[in-house]
């Protein structure tokens, strides 16, 4: 199973210290207080649902989604999410709730990120060479 992306946890859960990063192989990846959930906070997180967001990746796409049965509010990037599924991007931070924890994603660089900087170092290479080329031959 291929690893889809990480999370860094910002504040502690019941299994995993703050700063943990967490390799996740799930497309679906629920969060909050309830024991069914991927990545579990303990009660003393009043504001966390029992399920307050699931995380979808599909495609090499990522999103978060907001269930029916979560009553608290969600955050990326300190913005309040009013809809109820959101695409997120590398090095987003989320909040579950006003004062609730905080985690991190953090994406792979996706294949066609590495093929652009491939070509990108190829094109340069053959400047390089044109260059000295011209310098040395001419």
């Amino acid at each position: 199973m291929e690893e889809l992306y990480k999370i860094k946890l910002l504040d502690e859960s019941i299994d995993f210290k703050a700063s943990k990063v967490i390799p996740v192989f799930l497309t679906k990846y629920q969060i909050g207080r309830g024991e069914e959930c991927n990545l579990q906070y303990d009660k003393s997180w009043i504001s966390v649902s029992r399920l307050h967001a699931i995380i979808i990746s599909e495609n090499e796409k990522r999103w978060i989604e907001i269930p029916k049965e979560s009553s608290n509010d969600l955050f990326v990037n300190k913005k309040k999410i009013i809809e109820k599924k959101r695409k997120l991007k590398n090095k987003d931070t989320i909040q579950f709730s006003n004062n609730g924890p905080r985690i991190q994603i953090l994406f792979k660089p996706s294949y066609d990120l590495n093929l652009w900087l491939i070509v990108s170092y190829a094109i340069l290479g053959v400047s390089i060479l044109l260059a000295l080329y011209t310098t040395f031959f001419r």
